[in-house]
């Protein structure tokens, strides 16, 4: 389990453990679930996303085709209100 919002300050710190992440899973060849606010995450770090409204499952897919989608409900204002992507290095 990883605690991403204590990463926000540390934008470089927060590459670092992303990338330890992504390591440990093609590696070890784990599964692993992260939850995430941030589409640049899921992006680089994601197969398959899970957009959640309310506590229900609203999309299941891979990611960068929900992050592109304009049929989900929710989604386009979910990702209009977030800031711009802030990069990690």
């Amino acid at each position: 389990v990883a605690m991403w919002d204590a990463f926000d300050e540390g934008q470089a710190l927060r590459g670092d453990m992303l990338d330890l992440l992504m390591t440990l899973q093609r590696d070890r060849k784990l599964t692993v679930l992260m939850v995430t606010h941030l589409p640049e995450d899921a992006l680089q770090a994601a197969d398959l996303t899970a957009f959640v409204d309310h506590g229900e499952i609203v999309a299941l897919r891979p990611t960068a085709e929900l992050l592109a989608s304009t049929d989900v409900p929710g989604l386009e204002s979910y990702l209009g209100a977030l800031e711009p992507a802030r990069p990690m290095r």
